[in-house]
């Protein structure tokens, strides 16, 4: 057991303690370099943040890098604090936060031991905030050995931006979730925008796989989500579900809910979902793909392969007698007088060349349950005004391979030369042979064309630059904010 070196560079035993004693003395920025070997974390300690209780808490900028290889490394810490436990947390300070310093996982092997909470937290900016945490990167980890309980490998919570890049859950419940603060009044802060698809400001969690080494019998492997003001990018992901009997769904984007009369205290909606070039394998019969229930989404380019039909549902959650009521008339401030913030109801979302089976699969608006999964918002297919006076347009577009911008409408895909040159507002075009933001893989392409105004084209989203920069692949920018729904 020990710490030795200085700043820079300090190496540690895996053990809790040594690790620990080199992030006290290390200074910001640091790297510290944890030695091959085996090490059972057992105690817990209450993290700066005087929240959370962890095995290790990293509150400022530094580098925790295992021996390696990538993936299956050779330093491997196992669970010893029991199922309902936080291993790592992430909790930056005000200082790491205004200097928006990386904090940076790398090369461990995490052992869940049979059953963890959270084996990573993160925990960005409060909702009052000026900017939120930017430039975490969790990568070359290989997470194992979940429950089937409600064991997540990586929960983000309030307002950070950062990657999750090339690790590999094997056996694993919930790999993935994006939380923000689950406050109306983030909503309602500036500094929590830009509004727009294709940003930096965004969780990224890419050229990640998630599989089952052995059986894996658990209803909802697999699965992700996001919601209370999170925002999330899940891209050229494998997952695959072979070894796990259980069928599930994969993602679920949650809206607004349990605003029923006199409750302020319900969940606010995720703020962007774009979710795509992920490849999706099961052996079950999966009964749905996606489930898609509030703001902005961009699903395109995701194929499942499955002995199924699995369908991508769009729902925004019901009105009261429900006790999940989330439609715009029922949100309330903090304080419980009537809402004064944006519009959080589904909107703006395009769902495109989603296969199943090599099959192009679009979503349908969920309607007709007396439960809690209905549509009575007013969210449709190509898109409707609010009925709430809002003047937003709540909807979805599906892919028309016979888009003529007129009788047929919805979304077109092909060459931009192909487009035609009539539209109607809210439509897009998918334009294959354009964009420059792909530079690994296949290198594949496309940008997206938005019907602004009638017989009218903008260019509305370019997909951000994968890899993404924060990875060591190039430069990143982080845009200004702006107003929503621009």
């Amino acid at each position: 057991m020990a710490c030795t070196g200085s700043s820079p560079t300090w190496t540690s035993t895996p053990d809790s303690a040594s690790i620990t004693t080199c992030l006290n003395n290390a200074s910001r920025n640091d790297t510290i370099n944890v030695s091959a070997g085996s090490a059972t974390w057992s105690t817990g300690t209450l993290c700066p943040d005087g929240v959370t209780t962890a095995a290790l808490c990293i509150s400022k900028g530094v580098k925790l890098v295992g021996a390696g290889p990538a993936q299956n490394s050779a330093t491997i810490i196992t669970n010893g604090l029991g199922a309902s436990a936080v291993l790592i947390n992430l909790g930056p300070d005000a200082t790491t936060i205004a200097n928006s310093d990386t904090i940076r996982i790398e090369n461990f092997t995490l052992d869940a031991n049979g059953g963890i909470f959270r084996m990573i937290s993160v925990t960005g900016a409060p909702y009052n905030n000026t900017k939120p945490y930017k430039n975490f990167l969790i990568t070359g980890n290989l997470f194992r050995n979940s429950s089937c309980s409600n064991d997540t490998g990586i929960t983000v919570g309030s307002q950070a931006r950062g990657v999750i890049w090339k690790n590999t859950f094997d056996r694993w419940m919930f790999p993935f979730r994006s939380f923000g603060s689950g406050d109306q009044r983030t909503w309602q802060n500036a500094a929590y925008y830009p509004f727009s698809y294709g940003s930096a400001d965004n969780i990224y969690f890419e050229t990640n796989t998630v599989h089952n080494s052995t059986t894996f019998s658990c209803n909802g492997g697999g699965w992700m989500e996001s919601g209370q003001d999170g925002r999330w990018v899940v891209r050229f992901n494998t997952i695959d579900e072979t070894n796990n009997a259980a069928a599930t769904d994969f993602q679920d984007s949650h809206g607004t809910q349990n605003y029923y009369p006199g409750s302020p205290n319900g969940q606010t909606s995720t703020m962007i979902t774009e979710w795509y070039r992920n490849t999706y394998i099961t052996p079950n019969s999966y009964f749905r793909w996606a489930l898609i229930r509030g703001s902005w989404n961009f699903f395109f380019d995701n194929n499942i392969t499955s002995p199924g039909n699995p369908y991508i549902d769009v729902l925004q959650y019901a009105v009261p007698p429900d006790t999940t009521a989330g439609c715009y008339n029922y949100i309330q401030n903090f304080d419980g007088t009537a809402w004064t913030g944006p519009d959080m109801t589904l909107q703006n979302s395009y769902i495109i060349n989603n296969l199943t089976n090599g099959v192009l699969r679009g979503a349908f608006a969920h309607t007709g349950d007396t439960g809690n999964h209905n549509n009575n918002c007013g969210v449709v297919e190509n898109g409707a005004l609010s009925p709430y006076g809002t003047g937003v347009i709540y909807g979805f577009w599906n892919q028309n391979n016979s888009y003529n911008g007129t009788t047929q409408i919805g979304v077109g895909r092909g060459t931009l030369a192909a487009r035609p040159a009539t539209c109607t507002t809210g439509d897009g075009w998918w334009a294959t042979d354009q964009g420059s933001w792909n530079s690994g893989g296949s290198g594949v392409q496309g940008v997206f064309y938005k019907c602004t105004a009638t017989n009218t084209w903008t260019l509305y989203y370019t997909p951000y630059l994968y890899p993404h920069p924060l990875t060591g692949t190039s430069s990143i920018t982080y845009p200004a904010p702006s107003p929503m729904f621009s």
